[in-house]
Protein backbone atom coordinates (compact mmCIF):
# COMPACT_ATOMS: atom_id res chain seq x y z
CA UNK A 1 0.00 0.00 0.00
CA UNK A 2 3.06 2.33 0.31
CA UNK A 3 3.43 3.13 -2.94
CA UNK A 4 -0.16 4.64 -3.50
CA UNK A 5 -0.10 6.43 0.43
CA UNK A 6 3.29 7.46 0.42
CA UNK A 7 3.90 9.28 3.34
CA UNK A 8 0.30 10.70 3.63
CA UNK A 9 -0.55 11.28 7.00
CA UNK A 10 -3.27 9.16 8.50
CA UNK A 11 -5.94 11.53 8.82
CA UNK A 12 -5.07 13.01 5.06
CA UNK A 13 -6.26 9.42 3.38
CA UNK A 14 -9.12 9.80 1.16
CA UNK A 15 -11.71 7.23 0.07
CA UNK A 16 -9.80 8.05 -3.37
CA UNK A 17 -7.04 6.77 -1.83
CA UNK A 18 -8.61 3.81 -0.40
CA UNK A 19 -10.34 2.75 -3.80
CA UNK A 20 -7.19 3.39 -5.50
CA UNK A 21 -4.86 1.02 -3.23
CA UNK A 22 -8.30 -2.09 -4.05
CA UNK A 23 -8.20 -1.39 -7.81
CA UNK A 24 -4.72 -1.76 -8.27
CA UNK A 25 -4.91 -5.12 -6.13
CA UNK A 26 -8.30 -6.17 -8.18
CA UNK A 27 -6.08 -5.05 -11.82
CA UNK A 28 -3.26 -7.89 -10.85
CA UNK A 29 -6.55 -10.67 -10.28
CA UNK A 30 -6.00 -11.08 -6.66
CA UNK A 31 -9.83 -10.41 -5.84
CA UNK A 32 -9.09 -12.46 -2.54
CA UNK A 33 -6.45 -10.52 -1.28
CA UNK A 34 -8.72 -7.36 -2.10
CA UNK A 35 -11.20 -7.78 -0.21
CA UNK A 36 -9.32 -9.34 2.77
CA UNK A 37 -7.66 -5.43 2.41
CA UNK A 38 -10.89 -4.44 2.48
CA UNK A 39 -12.25 -5.67 5.26
CA UNK A 40 -8.51 -4.65 6.99
CA UNK A 41 -8.88 -0.68 6.08
CA UNK A 42 -12.25 -1.15 6.99
CA UNK A 43 -11.55 -2.03 10.66
CA UNK A 44 -8.44 0.47 11.25
CA UNK A 45 -10.42 3.28 10.40
CA UNK A 46 -13.67 2.22 12.43
CA UNK A 47 -11.10 2.06 15.41
CA UNK A 48 -9.90 5.44 14.49
CA UNK A 49 -13.21 6.89 14.10
CA UNK A 50 -14.35 5.32 17.75
CA UNK A 51 -11.64 7.38 18.58
CA UNK A 52 -12.71 10.52 17.30
CA UNK A 53 -9.78 10.86 15.46
CA UNK A 54 -11.34 10.74 11.81
CA UNK A 55 -14.65 9.36 9.89
CA UNK A 56 -14.35 5.92 8.43
CA UNK A 57 -13.65 6.59 4.28
CA UNK A 58 -14.73 2.96 3.97
CA UNK A 59 -17.97 3.17 4.58
CA UNK A 60 -18.66 5.11 1.25
CA UNK A 61 -17.04 2.28 -0.58
CA UNK A 62 -19.24 -0.19 -1.78
CA UNK A 63 -17.66 -3.78 -2.08
CA UNK A 64 -18.78 -6.99 -3.83
CA UNK A 65 -17.74 -9.58 -1.67
CA UNK A 66 -15.57 -12.09 -3.53
CA UNK A 67 -17.25 -15.50 -4.54
CA UNK A 68 -14.72 -18.23 -2.19
CA UNK A 69 -15.15 -21.64 -3.86
CA UNK A 70 -14.51 -24.58 -1.77
CA UNK A 71 -14.08 -27.16 -4.64
CA UNK A 72 -15.35 -30.49 -4.79
CA UNK A 73 -14.68 -33.81 -3.73
CA UNK A 74 -12.14 -35.52 -6.20
CA UNK A 75 -13.07 -39.07 -7.95
CA UNK A 76 -11.41 -42.11 -7.32
CA UNK A 77 -9.55 -41.94 -10.41
CA UNK A 78 -8.09 -38.46 -9.64
CA UNK A 79 -7.37 -38.74 -6.50
CA UNK A 80 -5.30 -42.07 -7.53
CA UNK A 81 -3.56 -39.70 -10.32
CA UNK A 82 -2.83 -37.26 -8.23
CA UNK A 83 -0.90 -39.41 -5.45
CA UNK A 84 0.58 -41.35 -8.43
CA UNK A 85 2.22 -37.68 -9.83
CA UNK A 86 3.07 -36.36 -6.34
CA UNK A 87 4.98 -39.49 -5.38
CA UNK A 88 8.81 -38.41 -5.80
CA UNK A 89 8.11 -34.16 -6.02
CA UNK A 90 8.82 -32.16 -3.13
CA UNK A 91 4.65 -31.87 -2.97
CA UNK A 92 4.07 -35.08 -1.97
CA UNK A 93 4.07 -34.90 1.76
CA UNK A 94 1.40 -31.61 1.57
CA UNK A 95 -0.75 -33.49 -1.15
CA UNK A 96 -1.15 -36.39 1.22
CA UNK A 97 -1.69 -33.84 4.54
CA UNK A 98 -4.09 -32.55 2.77
CA UNK A 99 -5.71 -35.28 1.23
CA UNK A 100 -5.91 -37.31 4.52
CA UNK A 101 -5.41 -35.80 7.19
CA UNK A 102 -7.55 -32.31 5.45
CA UNK A 103 -5.25 -30.14 6.54
CA UNK A 104 -4.45 -26.53 5.26
CA UNK A 105 -1.59 -25.99 3.72
CA UNK A 106 0.20 -23.55 5.85
CA UNK A 107 -0.62 -26.31 8.51
CA UNK A 108 1.33 -28.95 6.70
CA UNK A 109 4.66 -27.45 7.98
CA UNK A 110 4.08 -28.14 11.64
CA UNK A 111 2.60 -31.71 11.63
CA UNK A 112 3.96 -34.55 13.34
CA UNK A 113 2.86 -37.58 15.08
CA UNK A 114 1.44 -36.90 18.36
CA UNK A 115 3.86 -36.86 21.27
CA UNK A 116 1.19 -38.30 23.66
CA UNK A 117 -0.58 -40.71 21.23
CA UNK A 118 0.96 -42.04 17.97
CA UNK A 119 -2.68 -42.95 16.89
CA UNK A 120 -2.94 -39.43 16.14
CA UNK A 121 -1.57 -36.30 13.56
CA UNK A 122 -0.89 -33.03 15.66
CA UNK A 123 -0.93 -29.91 13.71
CA UNK A 124 -1.15 -26.31 14.39
CA UNK A 125 -4.57 -24.71 13.59
CA UNK A 126 -4.04 -21.75 11.67
CA UNK A 127 -7.95 -21.02 11.90
CA UNK A 128 -7.91 -20.44 15.83
CA UNK A 129 -7.13 -17.43 17.52
CA UNK A 130 -3.77 -16.94 19.59
CA UNK A 131 -5.03 -16.00 22.25
CA UNK A 132 -6.94 -19.37 23.21
CA UNK A 133 -3.65 -21.68 23.84
CA UNK A 134 -6.18 -24.77 23.46
CA UNK A 135 -7.23 -23.86 20.21
CA UNK A 136 -4.00 -23.68 18.78
CA UNK A 137 -3.48 -27.31 17.79
CA UNK A 138 -6.02 -29.90 16.30
CA UNK A 139 -5.19 -33.90 16.69
CA UNK A 140 -6.45 -35.91 13.54
CA UNK A 141 -6.63 -39.87 14.05
CA UNK A 142 -4.40 -41.54 11.49
CA UNK A 143 -7.11 -43.76 9.22
CA UNK A 144 -5.89 -46.81 7.38
CA UNK A 145 -5.70 -44.21 3.98
CA UNK A 146 -2.99 -41.95 6.52
CA UNK A 147 -1.28 -44.69 7.54
CA UNK A 148 1.13 -45.91 4.60
CA UNK A 149 2.17 -42.83 4.56
CA UNK A 150 3.25 -41.76 8.49
CA UNK A 151 7.15 -41.90 7.76
CA UNK A 152 6.48 -38.75 5.60
CA UNK A 153 5.66 -36.42 8.60
CA UNK A 154 8.63 -36.91 9.40
CA UNK A 155 10.09 -34.30 6.62
CA UNK A 156 9.21 -30.77 7.38
CA UNK A 157 9.77 -29.51 3.93
CA UNK A 158 7.37 -26.37 3.87
CA UNK A 159 5.85 -26.15 0.24
CA UNK A 160 4.85 -22.11 -1.29
CA UNK A 161 1.07 -22.17 -2.05
CA UNK A 162 1.26 -20.95 -5.56
CA UNK A 163 3.98 -23.53 -5.68
CA UNK A 164 1.99 -26.30 -5.30
CA UNK A 165 -0.88 -24.58 -6.76
CA UNK A 166 0.59 -25.04 -10.15
CA UNK A 167 1.65 -27.85 -10.15
CA UNK A 168 -1.61 -29.72 -9.08
CA UNK A 169 -3.52 -27.05 -11.58
CA UNK A 170 -1.35 -28.21 -14.53
CA UNK A 171 -0.65 -31.80 -14.06
CA UNK A 172 -4.43 -32.64 -13.13
CA UNK A 173 -6.48 -30.22 -15.48
CA UNK A 174 -10.42 -29.81 -15.03
CA UNK A 175 -9.99 -27.05 -12.43
CA UNK A 176 -8.69 -29.10 -10.11
CA UNK A 177 -6.69 -27.03 -7.34
CA UNK A 178 -5.17 -27.89 -4.05
CA UNK A 179 -8.55 -26.58 -2.24
CA UNK A 180 -10.15 -29.52 -3.47
CA UNK A 181 -7.99 -32.05 -1.42
CA UNK A 182 -9.46 -31.01 1.91
CA UNK A 183 -12.69 -30.96 0.46
CA UNK A 184 -12.53 -34.67 -0.48
CA UNK A 185 -11.00 -35.48 2.98
CA UNK A 186 -14.55 -33.91 4.69
CA UNK A 187 -16.63 -35.03 1.85
CA UNK A 188 -14.90 -39.14 2.22
CA UNK A 189 -15.53 -39.00 5.99
CA UNK A 190 -19.12 -37.46 5.44
CA UNK A 191 -19.61 -40.75 3.28
CA UNK A 192 -18.01 -43.30 5.75
CA UNK A 193 -20.90 -42.01 8.27
CA UNK A 194 -18.67 -40.19 10.42
CA UNK A 195 -20.21 -37.71 13.33
CA UNK A 196 -20.50 -34.39 12.03
CA UNK A 197 -19.08 -33.33 15.22
CA UNK A 198 -16.01 -35.64 14.74
CA UNK A 199 -15.77 -34.28 11.45
CA UNK A 200 -15.69 -30.30 12.42
CA UNK A 201 -13.19 -31.41 15.63
CA UNK A 202 -10.74 -33.23 12.62
CA UNK A 203 -11.15 -30.48 10.17
CA UNK A 204 -10.29 -27.28 12.99
CA UNK A 205 -13.24 -25.49 11.67
CA UNK A 206 -13.77 -22.74 14.14
CA UNK A 207 -17.09 -23.27 15.55
CA UNK A 208 -19.59 -22.21 18.39
CA UNK A 209 -19.85 -25.71 19.24
CA UNK A 210 -16.31 -26.66 19.77
CA UNK A 211 -15.50 -25.19 22.91
CA UNK A 212 -13.00 -25.53 25.88
CA UNK A 213 -14.79 -28.10 27.16
CA UNK A 214 -15.76 -30.33 24.06
CA UNK A 215 -12.28 -30.44 23.40
CA UNK A 216 -11.76 -31.88 26.83
CA UNK A 217 -14.28 -34.18 26.31
CA UNK A 218 -12.07 -34.74 22.92
CA UNK A 219 -9.42 -36.13 24.45
CA UNK A 220 -11.29 -38.13 27.06
CA UNK A 221 -12.75 -40.05 24.80
CA UNK A 222 -10.03 -40.24 21.64
CA UNK A 223 -10.19 -43.69 21.82
CA UNK A 224 -13.75 -43.96 20.50
CA UNK A 225 -12.89 -40.65 18.31
CA UNK A 226 -9.96 -42.73 16.86
CA UNK A 227 -11.43 -45.92 16.44
CA UNK A 228 -14.61 -44.20 14.43
CA UNK A 229 -12.16 -42.79 11.80
CA UNK A 230 -10.58 -46.28 11.21
CA UNK A 231 -13.91 -46.73 8.94
CA UNK A 232 -12.16 -44.46 6.80
CA UNK A 233 -10.39 -47.12 4.19
CA UNK A 234 -11.34 -47.24 0.46
CA UNK A 235 -7.71 -48.27 -0.40
CA UNK A 236 -9.57 -50.94 -2.86
CA UNK A 237 -11.62 -48.19 -4.74
CA UNK A 238 -8.16 -46.87 -5.94
CA UNK A 239 -6.55 -49.66 -7.06
CA UNK A 240 -2.60 -47.98 -6.65
CA UNK A 241 -0.45 -49.10 -9.53
CA UNK A 242 2.82 -47.72 -7.28
CA UNK A 243 4.11 -48.06 -3.59
CA UNK A 244 3.00 -45.11 -1.81
CA UNK A 245 6.68 -45.02 -0.11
Amino acid sequence: MFPLIGTARFEQISIFDCNAILREIRAQGHERTAEDVHNLLDQIFSYAELDGLRKNPMKRIKFVRHERKNGRCLTFQEEKTLIEISWGTTYYRAVVLMLYCGLRLCECASAKVYDEDDRFIWALNSKRSKAHNKFTFKLIPITPMMKPYVELIHCTQEVQAHSIGNFISEKMGNGITSRFLRHTFNTRLAKFMIAPEFREFAMGHVSSSVNADTYTHYLEIKDTYFSEFQRVDYALELSPTSSPT
